[in-house]
């Protein structure tokens, strides 16, 4: 789904032809209210893999949302989340 969302977002063009930017979000839960994973926290180790499918198709800046600093529903505040990123991104290293 990461790979089709991007090459069609990455096919839009002004009425002139010109490339409109695209930034993909990414988030730290899942927003998807009609399923069984809404407001599910998404790993660190998932996300990542998110993350290579975004970079093998040539993308290099993604925004995070979240909202607020804390996870909702979650003991966790976004520094958190990155810093699990981090972690694991660095864990193989």
């Amino acid at each position: 789904m990461t790979t089709m969302a991007w090459n069609e977002s990455s096919a839009l063009r002004r009425t002139d032809g010109s490339i409109i930017p695209v930034i993909p979000m990414a988030s730290f839960v899942i927003f998807n209210g009609g399923s069984p994973y809404h407001e599910t926290l998404i790993e660190a180790e998932n996300l990542l893999v998110q993350l290579d499918v975004l970079r093998n198709l040539g993308v290099y800046e993604l925004l995070f949302w979240n909202g607020t600093d804390a996870i909702p529903n979650y003991e966790h505040t976004v520094t958190d989340r990155l810093g699990a990123l981090l972690r694991a991104a660095t864990a193989d290293s």
